[in-house]
C-alpha cells in the first residue's frame, strides 16, 4: 500500500513543499486616484483616471483619496442634459461624473477645469442622479472654466464635505433635488453669478436634508435677474441649516418660494463694500420671498440673524408667513430711499422676540398695506445721530427738511398688525411711530410700552383721523 507521503514525494520528485494556512482576506484599503493613473501635477490632463477611479469605487465600495497639495487638471469627458432651474433642460459638458455608491476623499487636493466645462457632477451620460455618493475634501478652482463649476442633481442617502469653490465665473455650486442628504462645510469665494444654491423651484427643492456651515464671500452680479450675487439660495422643506455666513456680496441670501419647515440657526450678512460698491445690486441682506398668496414661503425659524451694511432692507418679507427669530442685529441697512431695516410686504408675518436696529439709513420698521401680523417682544432703534456720518445727504430728509438721521420715521405702518411688547426708540429727538395717511381702516398698532433715551418727549403718534 503507497502512503501520502510516498506519493507526494513520488510526484515531486523528493521536493519539499510547503502548506500554507487559510488566512482570512484582508480588509480592503482605499485606493488612490494615482493608482488609477492621475498626475496631479496641474499640467498633465487627470479626466480619464478620476473618472475611472470612480466607475471603480462605485463597483467596488472601496474609498478612493486623492494627493494633498495636488492639482489635478480636467477636461470636457462629455454632455449630457443638466435641469434648470426654471424648470427646462439644457446640454452642458462635464469633466467628471460620480456614479451611484462612489465615495471619494480628495483630502485638499484641487480640480481645475478647462473651457465651459461643469467640473464635477453626479449621476450617468443618460441624465439620471445617482444615490449614497460620497465626496469630500476637495478645492475647485475655476479659474478661466466658463459656466457652473458643480452640480449635484436627484441624490438620496449622500454626502458632502469640505468643498470650496473659487473664482468660479457662473453659479458656483448647485445641489438640486435632493433627499435625506448631509451637506456640510461648503464655502465660495470669488464668483460671479450665485454662490451655493440649495434647491430652487419645487421641482429642484432639497427635502429631510441636514446642512452645516455653509460660507460665501466675494461674490458678483452677472447682470441679470436670476444671478444677482447671491451667495445662498435656498429652497427646502424639513430640513435643517447650521450657519450661513455670506461677506462681501452682490445679492443677499435668499429663501425661494414654498420654502416650508426650516429650522436655521445662524445667519451673518455683511454686505461691508460688495453691496454698495462695485459689486453693487439693491439687494436685501435676507430676502425670505415667495411668488404670491399660492406660493408663500413659510414656517422658518432663525436662532439669531445679523446684517448690516445691505443696500437694501436688512429683512425683507413677502409671501412669507409665520416667519421666527430669536435675535435680530441690524446695522447701517437701508441705504435705497424710503426702504426699512425690516420691511414687511403683503403677506408677511414674523415673531421676533429680540430686534436690534442699529443706525437705520431710513425707517427702523415698515409695514406695507397688506402686510401680515408683526410681533416684537422686545425692540430697539439706536438711530443715526450725526447727520452724514452713514448716508449721503441726498438719500432722505428727515421732516421739515430736516438733516438725514435728525428725525426719520422709526416705525411706519401701512396696513397689516403690529405687536410691540417693549419698544425703546433710543435719541430719535422727532416723530418715532408713524401711521401714515391713507393707512388702511384695519390697521393695528399696539406698543405696550414705548421708550425713549432723548430729553425730548418724542411724538409717538401721527396719523390719519380715519385709523
Amino acid at each position: 500500500m503507497i502512503s501520502r507521503r510516498s506519493l507526494i514525494a513520488a510526484v515531486t520528485g523528493g521536493v519539499s513543499i510547503p502548506v500554507w494556512t487559510a488566512k482570512a482576506a484582508p480588509v480592503a484599503s482605499p485606493d488612490t486616484l494615482e493608482g488609477f493613473g492621475a498626475v496631479g501635477d496641474g499640467r498633465s490632463d487627470d479626466t480619464a483616471a478620476i473618472n475611472r477611479a470612480c466607475r471603480a469605487s462605485a463597483v467596488s465600495g472601496r474609498l478612493v483619496l486623492g494627493r494633498p497639495g495636488a492639482i489635478y487638471k480636467v477636461s470636457a469627458s462629455g454632455r449630457k442634459a443638466f435641469l434648470s432651474p426654471g424648470g427646462n433642460t439644457y446640454q452642458a459638458a462635464f469633466a467628471v461624473e460620480v456614479p451611484n455608491g462612489a465615495a471619494i476623499d480628495f483630502r485638499g487636493a484641487t480640480i481645475a477645469p478647462t473651457g465651459q466645462t461643469i467640473a464635477i457632477c453626479n449621476g450617468t451620460s443618460d441624465g439620471s442622479g445617482s444615490d449614497k455618493i460620497s465626496i469630500a475634501g476637495l478645492v475647485i478652482d475655476a479659474g478661466a472654466a466658463q459656466g457652473m463649476t458643480a452640480i449635484f442633481v436627484s441624490c438620496a442617502g449622500a454626502s458632502f464635505a469640505d468643498i470650496k469653490i473659487v473664482r468660479s465665473s457662473e453659479n458656483a455650486i448647485c445641489f438640486a433635488a435632493l433627499k435625506e442628504c448631509s451637506i456640510d462645510r461648503i464655502s465660495v469665494d470669488s464668483a460671479v453669478g450665485n454662490g451655493i444654491t440649495l434647491g430652487g423651484n419645487v421641482a429642484w427643492q432639497l427635502s429631510d436634508c441636514r446642512i452645516g456651515i455653509l460660507a460665501g464671500t466675494n461674490i458678483r452680479s452677472l447682470g441679470t435677474v436670476h444671478q444677482p450675487g447671491n451667495p445662498f439660495l435656498i429652497g427646502a422643506r424639513n430640513s435643517t441649516i447650521k450657519s450661513l455666513s455670506a461677506t462681501n456680496c452682490g445679492g443677499g441670501i435668499k429663501f425661494a418660494p414654498n420654502c416650508h419647515s426650516l429650522q436655521c440657526g445662524s445667519v451673518l450678512f455683511d454686505g461691508i463694500g460688495g453691496i454698495r460698491g462695485r459689486f453693487g445690486t439693491q439687494n436685501s441682506g435676507l430676502k425670505i420671498q415667495g411668488d404670491d398668496a399660492g406660493s408663500v414661503a413659510s414656517d422658518i425659524a432663525f436662532e439669531t440673524v445679523t446684517v448690516q451694511n445691505a443696500t437694501g432692507a436688512g429683512i425683507f418679507l413677502k409671501y412669507a408667513e409665520n416667519i421666527s427669530i430669536g435675535t435680530y442685529i441690524g446695522r447701517n441697512n437701508g441705504l435705497i430711499p424710503n426702504d426699512a431695516d425690516v420691511a414687511c410686504e403683503a403677506g408677511a408675518s414674523i415673531h421676533i422676540q429680540r430686534a436690534l436696529i442699529d443706525a437705520p439709513l431710513q425707517r427702523a420698521l415698515f409695514l406695507n398695506r397688506n402686510a401680515g401680523r408683526v410681533v416684537i417682544d422686545t425692540f430697539r432703534v439706536n438711530p443715526v445721530s450725526n447727520a452724514g456720518l452713514h448716508m449721503a445727504a441726498t438719500f432722505s430728509r428727515g421732516p421739515n427738511g430736516g438733516p438725514p438721521g435728525q428725525g426719520l420715521d422709526t416705525i411706519v405702518a401701512q396696513g397689516g398688525m403690529l405687536d410691540i411688547g417693549e419698544a425703546n426708540i433710543g435719541t430719535a429727538p422727532r416723530a418715532s411711530l408713524r401711521m401714515v395717511n391713507g393707512a388702511d381702516r384695519g390697521t393695528h398698532i399696539n406698543i405696550r410700552r414705548l421708550l425713549s433715551d432723548s430729553s425730548s418727549t418724542p411724538q409717538k403718534f401721527q396719523a390719519n383721523a380715519d385709523n
